[in-house]
Formats: C-alpha cells, sequence, structure tokens
C-alpha cells in the first residue's frame, strides 16, 4: 500500500525503467492482504516498484536501492 497512489479512481504505481526513469503504471488491483494490496494487471513480474515516494515526477532520474520489506504471508523479502 505504501507505494499505490490513487488518482480519479485509477490505482497507478512509480517504477524505475531500464534506463533509471521513473515511470508511472496505471494497476488493477484485487483485495488486500495483511497491509499489502495484490495487483491484478498492469504490472510486469521483477518490475521495480517505488515505495515511500509518491510525489516523484515522471522521467526523473533516479538511483534505485534495494529495500527489504516484510511479506504479507510472514518472512521478509526485496522490493
Amino acid at each position: 500500500q505504501r507505494a499505490v497512489t490513487e488518482l480519479q479512481g485509477l490505482s497507478q504505481l512509480r517504477v524505475v525503467g531500464p534506463d533509471n526513469k521513473v515511470q508511472v503504471k496505471t494497476v488493477v488491483l484485487r483485495e488486500a492482504t495483511g497491509d499489502r494490496w495484490i495487483v491484478k494487471s498492469g504490472l510486469e513480474p521483477g518490475a521495480r516498484v517505488i515505495v515511500d515516494a509518491p510525489q516523484v515526477a515522471p522521467g526523473t532520474l533516479v538511483q534505485p536501492r534495494d529495500v527489504t520489506v516484510a511479506h504479507a504471508g510472514g518472512g521478509r523479502g526485496k522490493t
């Protein structure tokens, strides 16, 4: 949920593209599991999702880094 923004009824995520520039993706969400949303469509496997930075403008050059977050089913993983 930290990565999802809502705009006029659409759910959006910011992702880091192959050129390390921010892209906005419109996604379709399913139900939440704990504090996590399940993305039904609009996001490719392995996408680098930006968390805790909803105001970063599309096209901004960023230096991505991995963060560790807890999985909804317990355990930990990289995002």
